[in-house]
């Protein structure tokens, strides 16, 4: 159980739940809630991300890409816990998983949905793997920033209020630069382990300054997405609540902007930026739902004092 559990990555699944909570907060806040059929989203949305990462340990390995060198401990198959083949099929099974949820969900809200599932499915397995696996072709950032954004808020919205909308694509935006982030963190760590392996990344193509001048533009540029939308009404003001982490990525990106930069630095940058999405997701979600929060406690208090 616990070496399939490393497998999984858990601790990155924040990267799926967070997209999805706020697509369904969305629809809450316009008081539609359906709390099986959210539980059911988390379920196949964790189960696209569980078969990917699976996938991708696979994909790496195969490729070179996963060294004892390059892999910092965090390969079940290098650590000898887990066979590639067996890396593989526990993969597979994810996926078919999250198909099987996207028929439930696809029966009981509509074809759009398993359409969402259908995507995501492909695009979890041809991450690595495949005829044309595109993180090692430099797209990776790109459809992350699709995959785990929009196309993950848009279906979760769906599901909740029984239609397609603008407002969960644009305020997936913000979050979807965040969790680019963290990709992009990560192959600028790699990027020599990356060349040595034949494998062309985003990162690799900037070089590791320019790659690190795209970091900070996703991370801020988060806030500025976010900004707008409170400006131009699609999000309520207390939206802007993951503001308070301004100063925290401040002192990140003047850590970035030295010279040299620091090797631990650049090592723990997807950690941070991990953590940096997760808390931004959060209080995201909170101020999306605290208007409505705040509406539901003056009715219960007037129903009080009636």
């Amino acid at each position: 159980m616990k070496k399939w559990l490393l497998a999984t990555r858990p601790w990155s699944f924040t990267a799926s739940v967070i997209p999805l909570t706020l697509g369904a907060a969305l629809a809450w806040a316009s008081d539609a809630a359906h709390a099986g059929l959210f539980l059911l989203t988390l379920l196949g949305g964790v189960a696209v991300q569980t078969g990917t990462n699976m996938l991708n340990t696979y994909g790496d390995y195969r490729s070179g890409v996963d060294t004892e060198a390059s892999a910092h401990g965090e390969s079940p198959i290098l650590l000898g816990l887990i066979s590639p083949e067996a890396m593989r099929r526990g993969g597979l099974i994810a996926l078919c998983v999250a198909f099987a949820v996207g028929i439930v969900l696809g029966f009981a809200c509509g074809w759009p949905i398993l359409a969402f599932g259908l995507v995501g499915i492909a695009g979890g397995y041809g991450y690595t793997s495949g005829f044309w696996p595109y993180k090692y072709h430099a797209c990776g950032p790109i459809m992350v920033f699709l995959l785990m954004g929009p196309l993950m808020a848009l279906p979760a919205y769906y599901i909740q209020g029984g239609s397609l909308d603008w407002r969960p694509f644009l305020a997936s935006l913000p979050i979807a630069c965040l969790v680019t982030s963290i990709m992009h963190a990560n192959d600028i760590r790699d990027i020599a382990h990356d060349r040595e392996a034949g494998i062309t990344t985003l990162a690799m193509l900037l070089g590791r300054r320019k790659a690190l001048y795209l970091y900070a533009a996703l991370c801020v540029g988060a806030y500025g997405v976010l900004l707008l939308l409170a400006a131009f009404g699609v999000l309520p003001l207390s939206g802007l609540l993951p503001f308070v982490l301004a100063p925290g990525l401040w002192r990140t990106l003047r850590t970035l902007g030295t010279r040299p930069l620091p090797e631990s630095e650049l090592v723990s940058l997807d950690g941070v930026s991990a953590r940096h999405h997760f808390l931004f997701g959060l209080l995201l979600i909170a101020g999306i739902l605290l208007p409505r929060g705040l509406e539901l406690a003056q009715g219960l208090i007037r129903g009080i004092f009636a």
